[in-house]
């Protein structure tokens, strides 16, 4: 089968020859290190180096995927001898340029895990993937769009492989537009979290997450302050107490309390926590005690004393709590009871507390005789 995948006389040939190996190595674990051994591995290589079409890519990719699994792969070999990093970086090239297609679109998720898993496997020889990142970068780009709420896809698995990559701010932070590639992550997660279904979110947004994490620990101010204007809740969202409206920032907060994302609700507080400077007043002032305290307690963080207001950072109080404008909290209109309506409410309660007491249904004292036997009442002459 793998000679006619390689020599065979026709490219329909070996094109299913290719899509059959590709099966069988998937099915069939052992086969993976006798196609090794052959020095199949190789010749794969050379041929996704060679590709033409991105059914040819797919499958050349999927092969190679499939044997990282299970075997005894030379990577250094691959990596360095065949070129493979290379092949993989004008893949990304190719499809930062091209237009959208179902074959494209497999066989760009297919080069995207291939490359997550020989970065995880080579770290010794991570050093070659290093003109990736802006190819990467660019790819962002493309496949996030504001509003999308389906990402597809092969922008996770774009996450995944730039979770484990060197991100350097020179190309991460480019100086004419320093959120190029920020503001489409945290599209990405806008949109993960709008279209997938809560008990999925925490394997879908979790590496964004994670990753936003990283780039703010090397993001500059103004990269550092956008992020806290999309992702902190904003004036908009006090009208209610945090966390009732659509907004993204407040789905990040009732996810931080979730019970079925148990990794988003450890990697947002802390994401939301660093992007109030790491601070625990400021921390609760964004977020309202009522999200915040239990984060500060889980990671030994002292708390500021709760109390009935705080203020918001543009002049107006807030609920400590809840975070909501004091100016927009329910208002108890009821007018106050005067005093003779205070001692005709005593009375009833008096005589209410009498028939229970006649009744020995229950064992009830009156709290006026109590209050008489307890001398906190005295007889005026």
């Amino acid at each position: 089968m793998s000679r006619y995948a390689f020599d065979g006389s026709s490219e329909l040939l070996s094109r299913e020859a290719l899509r059959c190996l590709a099966n069988a190595l998937f099915l069939r674990p052992p086969v993976r290190q006798t196609f090794i051994d052959l020095g199949y591995a190789g010749r794969t290589a050379d041929k996704y180096a060679r590709i033409d079409s991105f059914e040819n890519e797919f499958l050349c990719a999927r092969i190679l995927l499939v044997i990282t699994y299970e075997t005894k792969l030379d990577y250094r070999v691959l990596i360095e001898e065949q070129a493979l990093a290379e092949s993989l970086s004008r893949s990304l090239d190719r499809h930062a340029s091209s237009s959208s297609s179902d074959s494209e679109e497999m066989a760009l998720s297919e080069a995207l895990k291939l490359t997550y898993n020989l970065l995880h496997n080579s770290q010794a020889l991570a050093a070659r993937f290093t003109d990736l990142l802006p190819k990467l970068l660019t790819l962002l780009v493309r496949l996030s769009t504001p509003g999308d709420i389906s990402p597809n896809a092969s922008i996770r698995h774009l996450i995944n492989v730039l979770m484990i990559s060197d991100l350097a701010p020179p190309s991460l932070f480019p100086p004419a537009n320093p959120n190029e590639y920020v503001d489409p992550l945290i599209d990405a997660l806008e949109g993960m979290v709008k279209a997938t279904p809560e008990q999925e979110l925490d394997a879908v947004a979790s590496p964004v997450s994670t990753l936003l994490r990283r780039i703010l620990e090397i993001a500059p101010v103004a990269v550092k302050q956008s992020m806290q204007l999309r992702l902190l809740p904003t004036a908009t969202d006090r009208h209610k107490p945090l966390g009732r409206s659509a907004t993204l920032s407040s789905r990040l907060l009732r996810l931080s309390v979730s019970g079925f994302t148990p990794l988003l609700r450890d990697s947002i507080p802390h994401l939301l926590f660093e992007l109030s400077d790491s601070n625990a007043e400021q921390f609760v002032n964004n977020v309202g005690y009522g999200y915040a305290s239990g984060f500060l307690t889980n990671n030994n963080i002292p708390a500021p004393a709760p109390h009935k207001e705080t203020n918001s950072g543009d002049g107006d109080d807030v609920n400590f709590i809840t975070g909501q404008y004091l100016r927009d909290q329910p208002q108890d209109h009821q007018n106050p009871m005067t005093d003779d309506e205070k001692m005709r409410e005593a009375e009833r309660l008096f005589v209410l507390f009498e028939r229970m007491k006649k009744t020995g249904v229950m064992g009830v004292q009156n709290p006026v005789e109590e209050a008489v036997q307890s001398g906190k009442f005295e007889e005026i002459e």
